[in-house]
């Protein structure tokens, strides 16, 4: 069974790796491959953010599609780590 898609963000970011909303996408295709929510998680990782489980660690702009995009690299928060153990 799956775990609610944001918990499985939450979970992936754990290990103190920063990654970017397309690593978390590559990361998790697999396990959600057959859900609308890959397509959303921009907005999922914002919702996240606003209530301070997790952060933006660094961010830049890169040309993509011969468009400038913002990247961004997420973290957890210690308030987000806390928060989760305490579900698990």
């Amino acid at each position: 069974m799956q775990k609610p898609f944001r918990m499985e963000i939450c979970m992936r970011l754990l290990d103190d790796k920063p990654r970017t909303t397309l690593n978390l996408i590559d990361e998790m295709k697999e396990e959600y491959k057959d859900e609308k929510q890959l397509d959303a998680m921009e907005s999922h990782l914002q919702a996240l953010r606003a209530v301070g489980i997790i952060a933006v660690s660094k961010e830049w702009v890169e040309k993509v599609e011969n468009k400038e995009t913002l990247i961004q690299q997420w973290v957890i928060t210690d308030s987000g780590r806390k928060r989760l153990n305490a579900m698990l």
